[in-house]
């Protein structure tokens, strides 16, 4: 059991790390006010988690299975998706009064995760 959290720890603060490397490498140079960092992100992460579910659900190998599931799919790409802070810059902008730019964040992000994961999925075999 603790090694399964052990698992999960080193991928989530792999997924961590790469979630503030990439946030901060958008932000650099994107200064609108449409939060592409954190959309870019959850769909990364979203094709991510379609690819590894593909090969979850196609290996017959239990301990493969488990070490999938528990460093890529809970740790990697629970560090590294956003939804969390989605919600949060969701919130923050319809309370800038941004409502337009709001409702087109929360419709690309949900209409490209979506497609990303469906697109992983399918390319993850």
């Amino acid at each position: 059991m603790l090694m399964n959290y052990a698992l999960v720890a080193i991928g989530s603060a792999i997924g961590g790390m790469a979630r503030y490397g990439t946030a901060q490498a958008i932000n650099s140079v994107w200064k609108e006010p449409f939060p592409l960092a954190i959309c870019t992100i959850n769909v990364i992460g979203s094709f991510a988690i379609g690819v590894f579910a593909h090969w979850l659900l196609n290996t017959q190998d239990e301990g493969l299975q488990n070490n999938i599931k528990l460093i890529l799919m809970i740790g990697v790409c629970g560090g590294y998706t956003t939804f969390s802070t989605f919600s949060l810059e969701t919130l923050s902008l319809l309370k800038s009064g941004q409502t337009l730019v709001a409702l087109a964040y929360i419709a690309a992000s949900v209409a490209l995760c979506v497609g990303a994961a469906a697109l992983g999925y399918k390319l993850g075999g």
